[in-house]
C-alpha cells in the first residue's frame, strides 16, 4: 500500500501542470505542523519595467487530493502611504495533487506599487478544507 502511494504521489508530482517556471530566487516557504496545509509559499518580483512576477507553492499533506490558490487578487496603490486597492481578481488555480505550484508575469502599468492577495487551498474531502489567507510582498513598477 506504502508503495502504490509513493507510485501515485510521484507520478502526480511528475505529471503537475506549472503554468510559468521562473529564474527568480525561490520563496522562502512556511512550514506548519497542524491542518491540511504543510507548507505554503508566495513571492511577487519585478520582472521588467512592465511586468511583475508571481509565484507560490502549497503543499498538502499525503491524505490531500486537490491543492491550489483561490481568489487570487492583484492589489494596488499610488505610494507607500496610501490604501490597498483591488486591481485585478485573477482566475483560481486548483490542481487534483497535494502540491500545486503556481507561476505568472503579468503586464501592469508603471508608477504605481502592486501586491498579490491569496488563498492557499487543500482538500481532503467534501467535508475537510483548509484556506490560509497570504500577501506577497509590494513591488514598485
Amino acid at each position: 500500500m506504502k508503495k502504490l502511494i509513493s507510485l501515485l504521489l510521484a507520478v502526480c508530482m511528475i505529471f503537475s501542470f506549472t503554468i510559468f517556471a521562473s529564474a527568480s530566487t525561490p520563496p522562502t516557504a512556511e512550514p506548519r505542523t497542524t491542518g491540511l496545509i504543510a507548507c505554503y509559499s508566495i513571492n511577487t518580483y519585478k520582472v521588467s519595467s512592465m511586468y511583475m512576477g508571481i509565484d507560490g507553492t502549497t503543499s498538502g499533506i499525503n491524505s490531500v487530493v486537490k491543492s491550489g490558490f483561490v481568489d487570487i487578487i492583484i492589489q494596488s496603490r499610488a505610494s507607500s502611504s496610501a490604501a490597498w486597492g483591488k486591481y485585478l481578481t485573477l482566475e483560481d488555480y486548483v490542481v487534483d495533487c497535494p502540491t500545486a505550484d503556481y507561476g505568472r508575469n503579468i503586464g501592469l502599468p508603471s508608477n504605481y506599487q502592486y501586491r498579490v492577495y491569496w488563498k492557499h487551498y487543500a482538500k481532503k474531502s467534501a467535508l475537510s478544507t483548509e484556506k490560509i489567507k497570504n500577501y506577497s510582498k509590494a513591488v514598485q513598477m
